[in-house]
């Protein structure tokens, strides 16, 4: 009576998709998986974190002697940062064999924030219009426009970046003006870009001026 003996299968490797590689929000990856022989062939798991998910394909090719599985990654910016693995085991070995990879994920700030301090400045003092951007990954710029008769490209201050979410960075830029009754209803736009996307996100205020009355 012939004896069957196991063999532990091969390390796992991940191609498609390298250490440093960047990917932008939204993109579409298919990476794979492959441990070569094994006896039997091993089975093959994928894990995003702690959570496993299942791959787009997974086959065993004994004449080539290999185990395969596909996946399809769209990068999300709750992914950036996030670690991927693929694991391969069979009888022969207590511990899964394991592969893994990082991504890194370049997202643009989603929403920004405008505050006018005062609310409803006075005529011939100053207020500060104060723009928030959420996480975005490089570090997004700011910029003001103003539009009245003409359309204006001002610049504010920006102040120190702060970690936001998902690795990314948050931004705040304060413009400080001289208000005259003649900026009443004018339109003051923030826009945050993200200079590695080329992708921006913008919100607008009308700013209202409380004029002094004189009486004789």
């Amino acid at each position: 009576m012939s004896t069957i003996f196991s063999d532990a299968p091969g390390q796992p490797n991940i191609t498609g998709l390298k250490g440093k590689s960047v990917l932008y929000e939204g993109q579409r990856k298919r990476i794979t998986c492959m441990s070569m022989a094994g006896n039997p062939l091993p089975n093959l798991k994928w894990f995003k974190g702690d959570e496993e998910i299942t791959g787009l394909t997974t086959d065993k090719d004994e004449a080539a002697d290999y185990s395969r599985s596909e996946l399809i990654i769209i990068a999300n910016r709750s992914d950036n940062g996030r670690e991927y693995r693929c694991e391969a085991k069979n009888e022969a070995i207590e511990e899964p064999l394991v592969s893994k990879i990082n991504l890194h994920v370049q997202f643009k700030p989603s929403i920004v924030l405008i505050s006018v301090d005062p609310p409803t400045p006075q005529a011939g003092n100053k207020a500060t219009l104060t723009c928030k951007s959420d996480s975005s990954n490089p570090t997004a710029s700011i910029v003001w426009r103003k539009t009245n008769s003409k359309d204006f490209i001002l610049q504010g201050i920006n102040e120190e970046p702060i970690p936001g979410e998902f690795g990314g960075n948050c931004t705040t830029n304060r413009l400080e003006i001289n208000v005259t009754a003649e900026l009443d209803g004018s339109v003051y736009i923030c826009e945050a870009t993200n200079e590695e996307l080329r992708e921006s996100v913008h919100n607008a205020t009308t700013l209202r001026v409380n004029c002094k009355t004189f009486t004789q």
